[in-house]
């Protein structure tokens, strides 16, 4: 069987909002665009993670620096 695995990478800085990427269909067929955002988004919503995760413990990975004020400036301002 012939290997035609393809990939693509994605910069994603934690910052910023989650690109829209093409998604492969048949080869006859266009990309169809996913809004990757919006899919976090919707399933965080729906799936209630907001009461899940406890935000008061830091996350893991820790976030160092500049990312875990920015973190922590979002927390708050949720609160």
């Amino acid at each position: 069987m012939k290997d035609n695995t393809e990939a693509e990478y994605y910069a994603c800085p934690m910052r910023e909002r989650l690109p829209r990427i093409a998604i492969p269909l048949r080869r006859t067929d266009r990309d169809v665009m996913l809004d990757i955002q919006q899919a976090i988004d919707e399933a965080y919503k729906k799936g209630r993670f907001a009461t899940r995760i406890d935000y008061s413990k830091p996350p893991v990975p820790p976030l160092f620096g500049e990312d875990a004020a920015w973190a922590a400036e979002l927390v708050s301002a949720s609160v």
